[in-house]
């Protein structure tokens, strides 16, 4: 039950966030890197290494993101929002929003309590 909530929440972003070109892990690979763009974002997304180098690629393409070179370790690449990526952002947040609400209002408040007790729990 919990999956096929949440299997049509990432489907309802999905078509929110379509006009801004991102889906819904692209979204969250976004709110990532403004949040904590040292963190390992990849899994904070739930996608693999691999997956999140490919999206790196497309965000950079998109002009959304810009990656650099460490200062002190050249190896590692820094990953930054650029204006028009945080300019996307705002309004993915929006979308995403509009899709919360939608599943919020759905759930009775017991509902909601149990999901929440669900996500404490499991963190």
């Amino acid at each position: 039950m919990l999956k096929r909530a949440q299997h049509a929440m990432r489907q309802n972003m999905d078509r929110k966030l379509k006009d801004l070109e991102l889906s819904a892990p692209q979204y969250s690979v976004l709110t990532s890197i403004e949040g904590e763009p040292d963190a390992s974002i990849a899994r904070l997304a739930f996608v693999s290494p691999q997956t999140m180098q490919a999206m790196f690629v497309k965000l950079e393409q998109a002009g959304l993101i810009a990656r650099a070179p460490d200062a002190e370790r050249g190896r590692i690449l820094r990953t930054a929002l650029t204006h028009q990526g945080r300019e996307i952002l705002a309004l993915a947040r929006v979308a995403a929003s509009k899709s919360e609400q939608i599943a919020r209002e759905a759930a009775s408040d017991d509902a909601v309590h149990i999901l929440r007790r669900i996500a404490e729990v499991l963190s």
